[in-house]
């Protein structure tokens, strides 16, 4: 689990996850029913780009939330299985550096 979070806190992972977070608690939101789903459209640009990308009809949030998705599983695998393996203990130096506010020099 340590490894899980570490991966899931660190650059770059940690932007997806701070927009997954965002899809779900709007979607708990919208499952609560205090907002509609419908009102979180894109407005006239973003419903353009969506009509032109032949999805016209999906809700906005829908489309955010399966980018966040696939954004956050691809990052997560690369850092994971690419990057632990080029820079090995550099994310954990990173991470305990953040932890601490201060690194002087980095490690």
């Amino acid at each position: 689990m340590s490894a899980f979070l570490t991966t899931a806190l660190t650059f770059p992972t940690v932007l997806w996850s701070a927009a997954l977070v965002a899809c779900l608690l709007t979607w708990g939101l919208v499952a609560l029913g205090t907002l509609d789903e419908g009102s979180l459209g894109g407005g006239e640009a973003g419903a353009g780009l969506l009509a032109r990308l032949g999805l016209g009809g999906v809700p906005g949030l829908l489309v955010f939330t399966v980018l966040a998705v696939t954004g956050w599983l691809g990052t997560y695998l690369a850092h994971l299985l690419v990057l632990s393996e080029l820079l090995p203990g550099v994310t954990a130096r990173a991470f305990s550096c953040w932890r601490r506010r201060w690194c002087w020099p980095l490690g």
